[in-house]
């Protein structure tokens, strides 16, 4: 049973799952009409302060990471 699962083991982590990354990346660019070429803008607009009261969108994203480290 033990060389079975060591035979499959290397068939899934190996070459086959580097290609289905790279088609799957490469498929869900075009599908979803190029995604990346946005993210400077969401970093820019992300680390803008904002001028109205309460918590800006920084912050909320660190809390987010900081409770999911902690608890998670």
């Amino acid at each position: 049973m033990k060389d079975i699962l060591s035979n499959i083991d290397k068939i899934v982590w190996g070459t086959p799952l580097i290609f289905s990354l790279i088609f799957t990346h490469i498929f869900l660019t075009f599908k979803l009409n190029f995604p990346q070429k946005n993210i400077f803008k969401g970093l820019r607009l992300m680390f803008k302060p904002s001028n109205t009261k309460g918590i800006s969108s920084y912050n909320s994203l660190m809390t987010v990471l900081a409770a999911t480290l902690r608890y998670g």
